[in-house]
């Protein structure tokens, strides 16, 4: 490896650990992780937790807070140092698999797309999804071009494709559309039965027999209520079409077809424009319209407009806009973040070690600032899901699924009502702007009765509500 190219690496892995140690992570890496000490604690997944994402999605913050307990820094910190060392792994083996005809960018600009660019992004679930696919995705290309690839490439795809689909099941779209464009081309099935595929079939074999044995309640009570109240809560199409981070992955696409037609169609870069459509398609049937969700898709985006560009050197100009495009929501959340203080910071004032519930159906107003002071959320579940979903259905739901719509709200009160007690919190969260959580909460007598033992200490105004912060009277 070149010097210049080991110094470029060197520089994005320092700016990657350097940015990462003073931004907050997102808050779902933030839950999941305090998710991890308590089950390290005894408590468990989809009994004590009710956690919505399938058990891959904790177990990728497990070595981290174990690493804590051993070490005393940080989970965060190996958080950052995980990300960091699968991102490399997986862009060294993608390159590797690549046939020696494919076009390669810098190895210092493609870990700077993946790592630094998705700051708001960094360690989520796609996040590893992406770094999960590439493997997989650079096989499929150099089966394309009738190439055969070593052995340890084909389990390492195998691996690395079970685990993207282990995490988010949904990226089984962009595997069916990536490999049905593959035997299309080869006219043949071939493709579809790769021992790669074996590989990763065998190991999500593995997988779910595991969830049927250790946690079945994830399929009988977990999956069912999310796809009844919180699966059905989805951004309408037009808004999700029309969100800022998908302007990536519409440039990619646009020059795909236009100004970079030739390098596009050639070789095996199609079945990169497939997976990106693949990448939209699975962010499109989620509806949250999250920034995250998308993260794979605006990845290979921006990676193949760059590698367009490459191959038609009259054209550089236009990827070096678009990556500047593309930063600019990065620096402007890093600066941000790094500049204007969360207002819920304030809570330090109240010492640190402290336990704390929360009261809403944002899980943000908890994550990941309970972390950043040091305090414990004893939440049984990321934020009041159920009731949330119950509640915005139950407005314009037919008579007869009332029932069951308030039988989940009353189990989103029964699981508050047994928080508080187990845990007495020293603080209560309560989302009060707009749907007042605080009143719904009161409604029920066992948690009224519980609150009586507290008092409103303060209101904070931040992401957009008003947090009334609750304290326990001594």
């Amino acid at each position: 490896m070149k010097t210049a190219t080991i110094a470029g690496l060197a520089i994005v892995v320092v700016a990657t650990i350097l940015v990462h140690l003073a931004v907050p992570f997102p808050s779902d890496v933030a839950w999941l992780l305090s998710v991890n000490e308590r089950l390290v604690n005894g408590s468990r997944l989809y009994a004590d937790i009710l956690e919505t994402n399938p058990p891959m999605a904790v177990w990728l913050y497990t070595v981290p807070v174990v690493l804590e307990r051993v070490t005393g820094l940080a989970a965060e910190n190996f958080v950052i140092l995980e990300t960091t060392g699968a991102a490399l792994f997986s862009l060294w083996l993608s390159a590797r698999v690549l046939d020696p005809t494919i076009p390669k960018l810098p190895a210092a600009v493609a870990v700077a797309i993946v790592l630094l660019l998705p700051i708001d992004s960094f360690a989520q679930r796609e996040h590893f999804v992406l770094l999960g696919l590439l493997p997989w995705l650079a096989l499929t290309m150099r089966r394309d071009t009738a190439t055969l690839p070593p052995a340890s490439a084909i389990v390492a795809a195998g691996i690395g494709l079970a685990l993207a689909l282990s995490i988010k099941p949904h990226f089984i779209i962009v595997v069916a559309l990536v490999v049905l464009l593959t035997l299309w081309r080869w006219r043949s099935w071939r493709p579809l039965i790769a021992p790669e595929h074996w590989i990763a079939a065998a190991l999500l074999a593995a997988y779910f027999f595991v969830i049927v044995v250790a946690y079945p309640a994830f399929l009988t009570d977990i999956l069912p209520a999310a796809s009844w109240v919180y699966v059905p809560l989805r951004m309408d199409t037009t808004s999700l079409l029309l969100q800022p981070h998908a302007l990536i992955v519409y440039l990619g696409l646009l020059l795909a077809a236009t100004l970079y037609r030739r390098a596009a169609m050639a070789g095996a870069m199609p079945l990169v424009l497939m997976a990106i459509l693949g990448c939209l398609i699975v962010y499109l049937v989620q509806g949250k319209g999250w920034a995250y969700h998308l993260l794979p898709g605006t990845t290979l985006a921006l990676l193949a407009i760059i590698a367009f560009g490459l191959q038609q050197p009259r054209h550089r100009i236009v990827p070096a806009l678009v990556g500047l495009v593309a930063s600019t929501p990065a620096v402007l959340f890093g600066i941000t973040a790094l500049t204007r203080a969360e207002p819920l910071l304030a809570l330090g004032s109240y010492g640190r070690n402290l336990s704390i519930e929360l009261i809403s159906s944002d899980i943000g107003l908890a994550n990941p600032v309970h972390r950043q002071l040091g305090d414990r959320l004893v939440n049984s579940e990321p934020m009041l899901w159920r009731a949330t979903g119950a509640i915005i259905l139950g407005r314009t739901a037919r008579t007869e699924d009332m029932p069951a719509l308030a039988s989940l709200e009353q189990a989103d009160r029964r699981h508050l009502a047994a928080d508080l007690a187990r845990y007495v919190p020293d603080l209560i969260l309560a989302d009060t702007k707009g749907f007042d959580w605080l009143a719904w909460a009161r409604a029920n007598p066992p948690i009224a009765a519980a609150l009586g033992h507290y008092s409103i200490d303060t209101v904070i105004q931040t992401h957009g509500t008003d947090v009334t912060v609750l304290r326990r009277v001594r």
